[in-house]
């Protein structure tokens, strides 16, 4: 099938009092239709990244890709926070990381994630002086 589109930014993901909530993955909306462990993620006919997370790969657009654990997990964590800004701190907290050099960390691995997303790249967003949203 063709799959949902992983959707825009959730305004109900905001609270006025400024506390996260989380988007499932486990979320219909953004599941394949036909296979609950894939994410569709549709920008043009001729552009398609698909994230299988049983396998833990990614399809650009028909190319396979396997990402390190780090950029999975990395990715994973972005998705479930889709839209939202998150420090480079939470990220580091989320992977397993503590201490101060773990935002260093999660910066090079940000960087290894785009560079492995490609055409996709731009979906990881800096935003200057605090962390990363993942916009699609």
């Amino acid at each position: 099938g063709q799959g949902h589109i992983f959707s825009s930014i959730d305004p109900e993901a905001y609270h006025a009092n400024n506390t996260v909530e989380h988007c499932d993955i486990s979320d219909p909306q953004i599941r394949d239709a036909d296979n609950e462990e894939r994410i569709v993620i549709n920008r043009t006919d001729s552009e398609t990244l698909i994230v299988d997370l049983q396998r833990q790969e990614l399809v650009i657009n028909g190319v396979i890709t396997e990402p390190t654990n780090r950029e999975y997990e990395l990715l994973r964590y972005l998705m479930e926070n889709k839209g939202i800004i998150v420090s480079k701190f939470q990220i580091a907290k989320a992977l397993g990381e503590y201490e101060q050099t773990g935002t260093d960390s999660v910066r090079i691995t940000v960087l290894r994630l785009r560079k492995r997303l490609g055409p996709f790249r731009d979906t990881i967003e800096t935003v200057k002086y605090f962390g990363y949203r993942l916009n699609v």
